[in-house]
């Protein structure tokens, strides 16, 4: 075996380890308080246990805050070639309402929460203003109080300050299957 492909696999085996002494990382709250359109919710610096592990105002499709850490399922192999993946407990994405995003076809239930459409599926479609928020968390119990936790980190409020509605034509247009 090369050399190069040893050194390489120590070093993605050291990335994969135990959950040793992990470095908080760096997200900058400073540019999702100044972020300027709709509101953005987060749940804080840390909810039930698990803290804000990444951040990113600019993903695309929209901005996107994770809670907690994961241990990789299943690893298999070195490098895991069919396992070790997992995902962080705690999600919240932020996509834009269009037509295309509210006909699901999935198995759903159409709900009303913090006064707001939402469809329960694989986690929870928040429909708030012009934006869908996506809630995805460890049990559907933790998916419903993160709902009713969620505060804008750039437009002031608190946990419990009504959402914005959406548009008629968004209620409208809600289907599950």
């Amino acid at each position: 075996m090369r050399p190069s492909l040893v050194l390489l696999g120590l070093v993605v085996f050291a990335g994969c380890g135990d959950g040793g002494e992990r470095r908080a990382p760096q997200i900058d709250l400073d540019a999702f308080r100044s972020a300027q359109g709709p509101p953005i919710y987060w749940l804080g610096p840390s909810f039930d246990g698990y803290r804000l592990t990444y951040g990113d105002v600019n993903h695309r499709p929209g901005p996107v805050l994770l809670y907690g850490d994961c241990t990789p399922k299943r690893p298999k192999g070195l490098l895991n070639p069919d396992g070790g993946s997992c995902e962080l407990p705690i999600q919240l994405y932020h996509l834009a309402v269009t037509l295309g995003r509210l006909k699901l076809g999935i198995p759903c239930v159409e709900r009303r929460l913090r006064d707001v459409p939402a469809l329960l599926g694989d986690g929870i479609l928040l429909y708030t203003g012009r934006t869908i928020l996506r809630v995805r968390g460890p049990t559907r119990a933790h998916e419903l109080r993160i709902v009713q936790a969620l505060r804008p980190i750039n437009a002031g409020g608190r946990a419990r300050t009504p959402l914005p509605a959406p548009p008629a034509w968004v209620e409208r247009g809600l289907e599950c299957r």
